[in-house]
């Protein structure tokens, strides 16, 4: 009996001097999104076929062969700031 009581008295000698670790849930800095409107513009169909996204008008141009072509400009993206249009 003296040994059960010695037992339960070193086990909660043992748990008290432990530290209880209190996670503050206040104390996280909320992450806010921020949504950015994009300038007026419209998605386009490039030559190469791939959807770009431009702000100025599109235009018809003439080439030295005497064939028309249609170009996008204001456009962003790797494939610079005018874009000929697919047919």
């Amino acid at each position: 009996m003296k040994l059960l009581i010695l037992m339960l008295l070193y086990t909660s000698a043992c748990f008290a001097s432990v530290p209880q670790f209190q996670y503050h849930y206040n104390s996280i800095p909320k992450q806010h999104r921020v949504f950015v409107a994009n300038p007026k513009g419209h998605w386009v169909m490039s030559d190469t076929g791939h959807a770009v996204w431009c702000t100025g008008p599109s235009v018809i141009l003439g080439g030295f062969n005497g064939h028309f072509s249609y170009f996008a400009t204001g456009c962003t993206g790797r494939q610079g700031s005018v874009v000929r249009l697919h047919d």
